[in-house]
């Protein structure tokens, strides 16, 4: 088992955790226990949390509940049943529960388990944020923009404000994305606000916002590429696909740093293979909060396509990993399947050329009208040539497979 809690010198496992509070006073460990259920479910021993998390509620403790309700809602550990996640986290709001209000309002925003009602999901988000809850705070104010009732504008920046001034790191970068962008200020008044955009965005990266990471590393790409490539590495390992893709294309010119082909190969490696990323759950708190973001950006759909269309390039021509045009092959198959029209055309010159597949002008043809077909243009010149010469083949009656 991993261990599960580091303090000074002293390692300790989950097993040795749970049975020293098993010899503890009842009553006196409920809240360690509690504590002890949050480690295992953020080392993925899902089912000894949820475990623990039930024998808890069942003596009637409150955050317990709540927590057992995430596991049940997310579907860690048991069956998933938004029922009776919905249960256990009215219990646990009952009894004064801040998290389980907030998770509470996430159930009527989806209308999971329960008819949609946005009414009930903005009330509940604006007792939790009454309360100090900054991720109710910053949740109210995605949903106070969706609505757009009256004066949305005004009170959503507010909610984000009280939430970023508590020290919440996503509110921190939303906030700076709100000044930023802010359409109606005058040249003058935006001059004056990028100096409080750079504070709220440094701020956040400090405490391992990815996407705020990124944001400094376009700052400060021009003014200061030192601090750039910092901020970039850091966002690269946070995990931000958009920066993996900008360190790898880095490495592979040489721009800002030593040219280095296998390091490069390594990042657009991690890129193209990439599957859905997940919202890490929030660390060291008692109190669980249910997540139903979804887990790939809508960017990192372009990084990953274009690492495997790099990747293949580096295969093709053997820079830094060995030459393999048959793996190249199979990674732009990859991106033109997924619809990247640029990975069409490339993948259609191997099929012309019978480099890593077996000459086919077919799927040569094929390929061109998959890539006009995703909108890249460029390739219906490149379609009409052929379909001219394939018709001229034809006609003579020597058409080459």
């Amino acid at each position: 088992m991993k261990p599960l809690i580091k303090t000074g010198l002293y390692v300790c496992s989950g097993l040795a955790v749970l049975v020293i509070l098993a010899l503890m006073p009842l009553q006196a460990s409920y809240p360690l226990k509690n504590r002890a259920g949050v480690w295992l479910y953020e080392e993925g021993h899902h089912e000894a949390a949820y475990a623990l998390f039930q024998n808890l509620a069942t003596f009637g403790h409150a955050p317990a509940a709540n927590n057992m309700g995430v596991l049940v809602n997310l579907g860690l550990g048991t069956r998933q049943r938004f029922g009776n996640a919905f249960a256990l986290y009215q219990r646990a709001a009952a009894d004064g529960v801040v998290a389980a209000k907030y998770n509470l309002a996430r159930l009527y925003e989806r209308g999971l388990g329960i008819p949609r009602n946005l009414d009930k999901a903005e009330a509940l988000l604006a007792e939790a944020a009454g309360a100090g809850d900054a991720f109710a705070r910053v949740t109210l104010a995605g949903l106070v923009e969706r609505r757009k009732a009256p004066g949305w504008q005004a009170r959503k920046e507010e909610l984000l404000r009280q939430a970023a001034d508590a020290g919440h790191p996503e509110a921190q970068y939303a906030l700076g994305v709100l000044l930023y962008r802010d359409d109606q200020a005058s040249a003058e008044e935006q001059a004056g606000r990028n100096e409080a955009v750079l504070a709220w965005w440094q701020g956040a990266a400090r405490q391992g916002h990815g996407a705020a990471q990124a944001r400094l590393a376009e700052v400060y790409q021009e003014s200061d590429p030192v601090q750039a490539l910092h901020w970039l590495r850091r966002a690269a390992d946070n995990g931000i696909a958009s920066a993996q893709l900008g360190l790898a294309q880095r490495l592979a010119k040489g721009k800002d740093l030593p040219q280095d082909h296998a390091a490069a190969a390594a990042w657009y490696r991690k890129l193209a293979a990439a599957e859905e990323r997940a919202t890490r759950p929030p660390q060291g708190r008692p109190d669980l909060y249910a997540y139903h973001h979804p887990r790939l950006r809508p960017g990192d759909w372009q990084a990953v396509q274009v690492a495997r269309l790099e990747l293949a390039e580096l295969h093709l021509a053997g820079l830094g990993i060995e030459k393999d045009p048959a793996r190249a092959a199979a990674l732009l198959q990859d991106a033109a399947e997924a619809g990247w029209g640029r990975a069409a055309v490339k993948l259609a010159e191997l099929f012309r050329r019978g480099e890593g597949v077996v000459r086919d002008l077919r799927q040569t043809r094929f390929w061109l009208r998959a890539a006009v077909e995703a909108g890249y243009l460029p390739a219906l010149a490149q379609l009409e040539a052929l379909e001219a010469e394939l018709e001229g083949a034809a006609s003579a009656g020597n058409i080459d497979g």
